[in-house]
């Protein structure tokens, strides 16, 4: 995709940010959240089922 293309546009990420925290919850749920809000959280991760992502974490 070109950087024109992606112009205006917000990623995953960017859009959990702007999200107030209970709503960030209610989306992804709640484990996710909290590793969001710790900054662990990639654009890949919001993706992938808890399990996984509780593995990688070591949740």
């Amino acid at each position: 995709m070109r950087d024109g293309h992606r112009a205006g546009k917000e990623s995953i990420q960017q859009a959990l940010e702007r999200l107030a925290p209970e709503v960030r919850a209610g989306a992804i749920g709640q484990t996710k959240a909290s590793s969001f809000d710790r900054g662990m959280l990639t654009t890949g991760m919001t993706r992938s089922p808890l399990r996984a992502v509780e593995a990688r974490l070591k949740i």
